[in-house]
């Protein structure tokens, strides 16, 4: 008998609030300035059998660029996950629960514009969460998500968080955009949190939970 493969995913439209937004889009606008954003081999690209990289994007790690998250608006807001999303997902089947059992967390701020993507690929974590942004009114075409293991393609829709097992399968399809609108951060963003188990969680992690205690 074959068994049909579903996998409960939690999406959520209209994510961050205006004020949220204008306080990411400002630190976007700092991050995304010329020489700052690292090359896609720079920020853990998934990689072929024989060594090529899977994306085409550039971006970076937060943890390079700030000391505290709490020096980061976005990583301030993007904490909200912990506040309800978190117990959501958990509870939409018994396979979710392992998102109450992890204990550290990276965040990537990845961008794309024209011809940029993502090739099929699974994360080196146990949940991931992702943060879709642009500018409106949007500028290019592309870039949505596919489930593989299921082919399910989940549309971009602009401020959404998306949160689903990390060692799904997906890929992110090509970023079409003309030529006038390049260079000027009007591509797609996206903030991607990953969710460790870790038996020993570094002092950073632990002085930033005793702050933050949402877990």
């Amino acid at each position: 008998m074959e068994k049909s493969l579903h996998i409960d995913y939690l999406k959520i439209e209209n994510y961050f609030t205006d004020a949220e937004l204008t306080d990411i889009f400002h630190e976007l606008d700092q991050l995304n300035r010329p020489g700052i954003l690292d090359l896609p081999e720079e920020t853990g690209s998934s990689v072929e059998e024989d060594g090529t990289i899977r994306k085409a994007n550039s971006g970076l790690f937060f943890n390079n660029v700030y000391k505290h998250p709490k020096y980061s608006s976005i990583m301030t807001h993007v904490r909200k996950m912990f506040d309800g999303p978190t117990s959501t997902y958990a509870n939409m089947s018994l396979w979710n629960m392992g998102i109450l059992q992890t204990t550290a967390s990276s965040t990537l701020l990845s961008y794309y514009e024209n011809s940029d993507h993502y090739k099929p690929h699974v994360d080196a974590s146990v949940i991931t969460v992702l943060h879709w942004l642009w500018k409106e009114p949007r500028r290019f075409e592309g870039g949505d998500l596919t489930l593989l293991d299921t082919g399910e393609k989940i549309p971009l829709t602009n401020n959404t968080m998306l949160m689903f097992p990390s060692n799904c399968w997906h890929e992110v399809s090509p970023v079409i955009m003309e030529e006038q609108y390049r260079n000027q951060g009007l591509g797609r963003y996206c903030i991607t949190t990953f969710l460790y188990t870790v038996a020993y969680p570094s002092a950073e992690f632990e002085s930033f939970m005793k702050e933050n205690a949402n877990y």
